[in-house]
Parts: structure tokens; sequence; C-alpha cells
């Protein structure tokens, strides 16, 4: 072979080898492995969507490696979130994998302390499965760029095959100028469709068939995906606000894609955004509403929270034989219980950026379930996060719900309602002539053709119209009086001393010590004159006797509403001091001693033991002269400052026309109990289930204090709590912060009375004092009938209902009902006492006068007017119910025992009527979409 031919050969396999090569770098045969420093993270999506060939050469590919086990990560990556994205580059193609590949602690609770992650090395992960992030979106979640932190970022699951409804998204609430002053960034969440989709799928024997929406778009693009994802590309071309996973987009992967989402923000998103939205691509928000909820909060506060509409059916649904239709069935073998935890509604909630970080790390060592909200729910109750319930969050949201706050709409009633040129509610100005008009038109003709003339139908029409409306104004006069005067006055109308005071944490503990040393006027020192103060005349607590001179005060140097009895006196230097209740109980002549008893042979028997009865102060009587002046011998000794710092403005509205109802229910609340009035709100508050039946709810609670502690000292032996309330206040440092939320969730729901005192055991007397001095002002005329409930019982709607019918409008006025107590009074011993225990000099005599136990029982208008004057002149206690059965005895009231109320009651006790119920009977033997006993068939009107 002659030189030039080896020369030809030699030059004609070097172009082979180059051509070879070239081809191999055109197709890109995911064989590239990127610099970590130099990486294009959608170059691999990009590639694969270039031809049909190379798309379902790419959906092969990953459909093995997603098998594959996952590669040991490098020594320096033994973290989450990693130090940089870069660690999460899979060598095997041109992606991030978001399958945490770092030992993790599975049971760390403090997110802050990211060093605690790498302590446990000998857990593994049970739900981590390959996720690669084919598509990162550009614009968002840039942690090099910080610049760019948004405010809020709102991932927003779509279906991968919903063009329609991102576009329409995108032409409605994810408008910029919609934000003024606001950062937020959008991202929707993808999966990818697969070659020859099926709607059939097959989870532990059984069979389901999806015939969906997803099912309809899946048929119309064929077997083949190829131009749907031609379609797909174009969008991701013109919109960079798409994140898009490995994994096969279908109603079945919702929770992988709920998982990709939350480790793609932990990993990627900067540590400075505090807030992440969730939502379902058939939902729109309320921009102006959602800027007012976060401005509303702290960042701090936004961090650490979370929140969504809580569903109150958690029920397991079970595969039935042949049914195939059944989306949300599990089999006890992949779910062995029969009820979820609390769980949101998956088409928006609220999650703090501390706990997406905490989700995101707990998922890998939670089993996973394919309904995303229950899965959810799992994970905030395997990390021991309380579910928060938000009034502003619901499937299905009304005009009037947006208006006052609601964040959420679905997209076909948005359609109706907003104008999305200005995200406000648009007025529908043709109602009037749509509705109105049809309905008065034909009236006013077969006015006109039956009377003679015109001029005399008219004037038959405005005499009937002045008749009417005089009739009207007469009986609503003081109403109507009332109205217009508490309208005029915004300090009534928007009461709210408790959002001052926590706008940080210096106003909050400057609160707190002033309260200490708050100074009114010495009511001994005043005349007949009259208090002119801001309420004069218009709540009157004596709602009987216009002349009252005692309304509620508000100091105008401090803004604050204080419910401490203010009335006309009679000044006299010769006060006779015995004739008070505190002398009375401290003097030692008149303290009642118990008599030994003998028989007929001289033999002792046993103690007459004595209970309190006051006969030295007839505080019926006095009842009568307060609005004259009392007499010179009576003399309050217990009429401390009662200061509100919160009224609620959906119960109870002085600033509204006033609303008569059947009941109004007051439910003693522990300061820390947010889950607790959460479960209410969504259960027997629900105002569905009192059917043709009025009834409004309160919340009533006190402040949070620093430096809490559960010892206690009463004249001079001590007590230690151990209850509930003391667990959970060791559970927040801050008390502020506390405070903080309390704020926020008295102005979402507007159903809490917040008063200035120690939220402890020991000041329920207080906390029982507030209820009745708000109510006696506030409602009284509106309801004929109070029911005062523990926060750990729950009401059965349709038994109580039934009970209250049992009376009529005055006996119920006149009511004093519950269960029936009769007790002795529990000593300290060796300077050591229980809660209960009380003091000879603090109570003097054996017996406590009878009692109603404090779980529950109903007043009457009469009696919660008659006893929140008493109590001023009778001393305190702090056994709230024995306190509340010596003021009925002093004002000679009947108590009437009811024998369905149990401290613990069962089903059959249920069953046979008892209304006040436990947490268990709640949970298991009702179902409060209907408020009907479990098993029991609803009745035939």
């Amino acid at each position: 072979m002659s030189q030039i031919q080896r020369g030809l050969i030699i030059i004609s396999s070097g172009c082979i080898i180059y051509l070879v090569i070239l081809w191999l770098f055109s197709i890109k045969l995911l064989i590239y492995h990127p610099s970590l420093y130099t990486i294009n993270e959608n170059e691999y999506f990009k590639n694969c969507i270039k031809s049909k060939h190379s798309w379902i050469k790419c959906t092969k590919y990953l459909n093995r490696i997603s098998n594959e086990k996952i590669i040991s990560p490098d020594s320096y990556s033994q973290r989450w979130p990693p130090p940089s994205v870069t660690y999460l580059i899979d060598k095997r193609l041109n992606s991030f994998n978001l399958a945490l590949q770092f030992s993790l602690a599975h049971n760390a609770t403090d997110s802050k302390d990211e060093d605690l992650y790498n302590k446990f090395a000998d857990m593994k992960p049970i739900n981590n499965p390959e996720m690669f992030a084919l598509r990162v979106p550009e614009s968002v979640c840039r942690s090099y760029n910080n610049e760019l932190i948004p405010h809020l970022i709102v991932i927003i699951k779509s279906s991968v095959y919903n063009f329609e409804k991102r576009d329409r998204a995108r032409r409605t609430f994810m408008q910029k100028q919609l934000w003024p002053n606001f950062s937020v960034q959008f991202v929707f969440v993808l999966g990818i469709p697969m070659e020859n989709e099926s709607n059939l799928f097959r989870f532990d024997g059984n069979t389901y068939i999806l015939d969906t929406k997803w099912w309809e778009f899946s048929k119309h693009y064929g077997s083949s995906k190829w131009s749907f994802v031609r379609q797909l590309s174009l969008e991701v071309d013109l919109y960079d606000d798409l994140l898009i996973g490995s994994f096969h987009d279908t109603y079945y992967n919702l929770t992988k894609k709920m998982i990709f989402g939350l480790r793609w923000l932990s990993a990627f998103c900067p540590k400075q955004v505090p807030l992440y939205l969730f939502i379902d691509d058939d939902y729109d928000l309320v921009p102006k509403n959602v800027i007012t909820f976060y401005y509303n909060n702290t960042e701090d506060y936004l961090r650490n929270m979370n929140g969504g509409y809580i569903r109150s059916s958690r029920t397991v649904f079970r595969p039935m034989v042949n049914e195939t239709s059944s989306v949300w069935a599990m089999t006890v073998k992949e779910f062995p219980w029969i009820s979820y935890p609390p769980y949101y509604h998956g088409l928006t909630y609220i999650i703090g950026a501390n706990l997406v970080h905490r989700l995101a790390t707990a998922s890998a060592f939670v089993k996973e379930i394919r309904i995303d909200d229950a899965y959810l729910g799992i994970l905030f109750n395997k990390l021991n996060i309380t579910l928060v319930h938000l009034n502003i969050i619901g499937p299905s949201l009304t005009k009037k719900d947006i208006m006052s706050g609601g964040i959420n709409v679905h997209y076909k009633i948005s359609k109706r309602i907003m104008n999305w040129s200005s995200a406000s509610i648009r007025i529908q100005m043709k109602l009037y002539n749509q509705a109105v008009i049809p309905i008065i038109k034909p009236i006013f003709i077969k006015i006109i053709k039956i009377n003679i003339g015109i001029r005399k139908t008219i004037y038959s029409i405005l005499l009937i119209l002045f008749l009417f409306y005089s009739t009207i104004y007469i009986l609503n006069k003081n109403n109507l009086k009332n109205f217009y005067n508490l309208k005029n006055n915004d300090t009534i109308c928007s009461y709210d001393k408790l959002e001052e005071i926590t706008l940080n944490e210096l106003s909050w503990i400057n609160f707190i010590y002033q309260t200490k040393f708050i100074n009114y006027h010495n009511f001994h020192y005043l005349k007949q004159n009259k208090i002119t103060n801001l309420f004069t005349n218009l709540i009157s607590l004596y709602h009987r006797n216009d002349k009252i001179e005692y309304t509620t005060y508000n100091n105008k140097n401090t803004g604050l509403l204080n419910m401490k009895l203010y009335y006309n006196i009679r000044y006299d230097n010769h006060i006779i001091y015995y004739f008070n209740d505190d002398y009375s109980m401290k003097n030692k002549s008149y303290i009642s001693h118990p008599i030994l008893t003998r028989n007929e042979k001289g033999q002792p028997i046993a103690y007459i033991l004595t209970e309190h009865y006051p006969k030295y102060f007839n505080v019926t009587k006095a009842l009568k002269a307060i609005s004259s002046g009392l007499s010179l011998k009576e003399i309050p000794c217990n009429n401390d400052d009662l200061i509100a710092v919160r009224l609620p403005k959906r119960t109870c509205n002085p600033c509204s026309r006033t609303k008569n109802v059947n009941l109004v229910v007051i439910v003693k609340s522990c300061v820390y109990c947010f889950e607790q009035r959460a479960f209410a709100r969504m259960t027997y508050m629900n105002k569905d289930l009192w059917k043709n039946f009025s009834v409004q709810f309160v919340f009533t609670v006190g402040l949070p204090t620093p430096n809490e502690t559960n010892t206690y000292h009463f004249d001079g032996f001590m007590t230690t709590l151990t209850i509930n309330s003391m667990r959970l206040s060791n559970k927040y440092v801050s008390k502020w912060s506390i405070a903080k939320i309390l704020s926020n969730e008295s102005k979402m729901h507007n159903d809490m009375l917040i008063g200035a005192f120690h939220d402890t055991y020991f000041n329920l007397t207080s906390k029982m004092m507030l209820s009745l001095r708000w109510a006696t002002n506030f409602c009284i005329p509106q309801s004929p009938l109070f029911l005062f409930i523990d926060d750990d019982y729950l009401l059965h709607p349709n038994n109580t209902i039934n009970l209250i019918r049992k009376f009529n409008y005055s006996q119920l006025k006149s009511l004093a009902a519950g269960s029936v107590y009769f007790g002795s009074v529990d000593r300290p011993r060796n300077g050591y006492g229980g809660r209960w225990a009380v003091s000879y000099n603090e109570y003097p005599w054996d017996y406590y006068p009878r009692y109603f136990l404090g779980i529950g029982y109903f007043l009457g208008a009469d009696v919660v007017h008659d006893a929140s004057f008493a109590m001023p002149f009778t001393k305190q206690m702090r056994i709230d119910d024995v306190y509340l059965g010596i003021i009925l005895k002093r004002l000679n009231r009947t108590l009437t025992h009811l024998d369905n109320i149990h401290i613990n009651p069962g089903k059959d006790h249920l069953k046979s009527g008892t209304f006040l119920i436990t947490r268990y009977l709640a949970e298991n033997h009702v179902n409060w979409t209907t408020g009907l006993i479990t098993g029991e068939k609803p009745t035939k009107h």
C-alpha cells in the first residue's frame, strides 16, 4: 500500500471519527456531564423536546433511571437543604434531582437547628423516589439574586393539559398591576404526559377508572403526546413560570407533585421569602385581600404559620365491590386507620417558610398515600404542627365573603363578580331590574285598576307606607337611636386595643405593666352628678330602666374599654363598713362555726356544718336602688377594673341594627387553646347545623403574661398547677408572639372577647365577670338566653335546640339551669393545697351553696343582668362555678337541675338527648356535615 493510500485512509478515518463526534454532540445522547458551576438546568428538557424521537427516548430513559438506586452523595452534601443547588445535579443527565440523598432526622422538631439533621445517620427514608426537575423557572426562586426576593410565592398546582386555566390565571389575578407595592411571584407545578396513557389504575388489587377532564384532554391528543409536548414547549418559551417534574402528570400523582413542589421551595427559594401560598388552578386569588392578610401579620408569624380550610369530614373511604369510580378510596392495607388526621382542603392553603423546610424533609420518612391533601395533614400531624382554620379560605366563597376578606374564589364565580382590570368586585346594577321590578310592577298595575283614580291610588300607597314606617320607627326607636349614635362613635365600632398593643414587643410589655397601675375615679367621691363619657346613654347596663346613671366607661386618656361599675353614690363620712361583704368574711364575729350535736344519751353524733348565707345585705333591693344612688351602708368590695382589649364584632355587635337571636353561647377558652377553638368553629359553630334557630358564639379569653409560673400562694399556702393550660404555656417562650397570633385570630374570626387580665386557671372568675358584664352591656336586648360552656366540651346542635324549645320565652329569661352540685370546702393542709383549696380566712363556711358544674349551664337574660350587678357587692372567689352559686343564692334564684349534662357522656347519653359532648364523641359519633348522630336518619317533615 502506497503512502498516498495510507494518507487517504487516515484522513478518511479522521473525517469519519469527526463526523461521529459531531453527531453524538448534536443529539446529546445523555452522556454529557456538565460542570457544577456552569450548569444550564433546563438544557435537558430543551434537548428532549427537539424532536418526537428525542422525546420518546427521554421518557423511556427517565422511567429506567427512576428505578435505579440513588448514587451515594459526596461527603460535603450531608445536609438539607444543600449549601448550594449545584449539589443537586444528577450526573446521569443535565438536570436537578430533588430526591433526598442525605442522612436526616425524621423526628427533629426545631426547624432552625439545621445541624441537628446530621445526627441521625441510621434513619432510612421510606418515601424518597427520584424527582428530576426537568424545567425550572429562571425568574423565580433565584437565591443568588437578592434584589428579586419577593414577599410571597404562589405555587399553583396545575394539570399539564390545562393550558386554558393557566392562561386565564395570567390574564386575571397574576397581573402585576393588581399587586401594588407588593412583590409576588407565581409558578405552575406540572408533571409530564406519557405515551399511550390509560385511565385505568390499579392499587392493592383494586381497579379505578379516572373519568375526568384529564382523560378527556388525554384522548384529544391521542396515544402519542408529541403534538401536545410541542404546544407545551411553546408555553415554556413564552412564559417563564413553569416548574416541570419528571413524574407522570395524573390525578393519582398529586402527592408526588406536592412533595416535588415542597422540595423545590426548600432547596431553591431564598431563606428571606417568608410565606408560600398553594392553590389549585381552578381557583383565583383576590390580590387586595391577600396583601391585607400579609401586612396584618408580622414576618416572624408568617414564617411559622399555616392556615387553610380544614375539612370537617376525615373518614377514610374504602373500595366497594365492583366500584371503580371512587378516586378517594383507600384499602386497609394502604391506610389502616378509619379516619385521617385533620387536613386542609387542597384548593388553597398557606405555609410559612420554616414549615415548608420541615415538611419537605419529613416527606421522605412518611409513607406516601395518593390523596395529597390528606397526606399533607399526616405530615403536619407527624411534626406536631397544629392546623389553623382560616375563614378567608373556602371552597365556595361568595361575593359577601370576598368583601369580608376572602382570598380565594372559584374561577366560575370570579367570572361573575370580579372586575380583573382593577381586581375589584363588579357591581351588578342589573340585579334590581331583573329581580325587583318584575315583582313590584304587576302589584302597582292591579292597584291602579282596582282604585277609581290614579290620585287616590297614590294617596293610598303613601298613607300605607307612612303608617308602616311610623309603626316600625315607634317599635325600634331606642334601637335606632343607639344604632346611629354608635355609628357616629368610631371608638366603640372599631374597638380593638389588642391590635395596637401587639404592634411590637415593647408596646406589649409596656401595656402589661401599665394595666397594673390604671387608676380611675374613686367612686366614693362621686356625688349625684352624671358621669359624662363616650358611652353615656348609648349602652345602658340596666336595660329595664332608662334612668340608670351607670354605663360602660371608656377612659379618654388610655382609650381602654373598662367594664367596671360606674354609677351615682351618696357620699357620707359615716359609712358603716361592717355591712361590707369583704369585712364580714374576715371578721371572726361573723363566722358561723360548726355545732356538735348529741343524741338523747349525750353522745356526740355529728357536726352541723354551715354554708354561705349572708343575710346582712339584700342584693335584690340594691339593684333597684342603683338607678337613683346606693344607700349609705352598701359599699362595693369587688369592683376592680375590668378592661376589654377586643370586642367580638360578629356577636352582639352594637354597631349593627339589633337582630334578635334565640341563644348566645359564651365559651370559656384558654389563651393557648387555638386548636380547640378551630375545631369548634368547623363543627358545632357551623350556622347551617342550627336549622330554624338563631345562635351566636363568642370565645372569652385573657392575655398571656411574661414570666408565667405554675406556683401560686394564697393566704399562707401554696398550690401548683399541672393542668393543660400550663403545659401549653411552656411551649411558647415569647408571650408577645402568642399575643400577636391571638390578635390575628380575633381579627380573622371576629368572635373573641379578650380581657386585660392574666389568662390562668385562677382568673376564671375574672373571665366569668367580664363575660357577664359584656353580655349585659351588649347582648341582653337581643337574646333571652345565654349558654356558658368550657372549650373542652362541644355542643350537639339538635339536642340543644330540643332542650331550649321546652321552655317559653318568659321562662328562658329567668332560667338558671345546669348540673347542680353540692359539696364541702376543700382546705389546704401543711401549707399546701390543691387547685380547689380555700383557707378559712378566704371562706369561713364549711359548705358551698348549691352551684352548677362549670362545664356548662344556662342563664336567662334577667339572671345575667342581676348577677353582673351582684358581683361587685360579693367578695370574689377564684373558683368560678362556686362563686356563681354564691351570687345566685344571694339573688334568691332557683337552680334547675338538668339530667342530660354528664362529665363523661357516652353515645347512649348522646342518643337520649345530652347536648354537651366531649371531643371523643364529636369526632367519632357525630356527622358534622349534617349534625346527625352516626347512624341516625334525618327526620321527615
